[in-house]
């Protein structure tokens, strides 16, 4: 990470992004990854930004090739799952939900760290609950510090976590049973 205060039009200038950005053109064959238009300008999207890091240090793997008209499509939709706002309790699921179906399309192995992101996960693989998908991928992080699958121990927990949710919710003025 490095301090540059330039605006960042600017740093879309810098040599490094231009040669990142000729990287990730060259490794999406000049096409749009999204659509596969190979006529269209290109331009390469941040999936995500963090403060103090530069367009240039990003890993390749947060960078994609997208077509003028995809990334503004993209952008959008990215702007509208900010605006659902969805309350805290909820966060960890949605974000279960969405790495869950990033790594099923990647093939790469879906490890939840709690159990709401298990929820989540549950949701995206289908026809498995959360309770089941804890059974197989149990972590210290876990309720009670469960270090191996035991499904009983995991029912527990699934039963105090709802309970709790429901109880937060109760506090907030909310349906408990939602």
């Amino acid at each position: 990470m490095t301090y540059d205060n330039r605006p960042y039009r600017e740093k879309l200038l810098d040599p490094r992004w231009q040669m990142k950005r000729l990287e990730v053109l060259k490794n999406a064959g000049a096409k749009c990854e999204y659509c596969g238009s190979g006529v269209k300008t290109l331009h390469v999207h941040h999936a995500y930004y963090e403060r103090g890091v530069q367009p240039w240090e990003y890993p390749n793997e947060s960078l994609t090739a997208l077509c003028k008209d995809c990334h503004e499509e993209v952008e959008q939709k990215k702007l509208r799952l900010l605006k659902l706002n969805v309350p805290l309790l909820g966060l960890d699921q949605v974000y279960g939900y969405a790495e869950a179906a990033c790594n099923i399309m990647m093939g790469q192995p879906v490890n939840p760290n709690n159990y709401e992101e298990a929820v989540g996960a549950a949701d995206a693989i289908g026809g498995v609950s959360a309770t089941v998908l804890c059974g197989f991928l149990v972590k210290p992080e876990f309720p009670h510090g469960v270090s191996e699958p035991d499904f009983e121990t995991v029912r527990r927990a699934e039963v105090e976590w709802r309970a709790y949710c429901a109880a937060e919710r109760a506090k907030r003025g909310e349906d408990p049973s939602a």
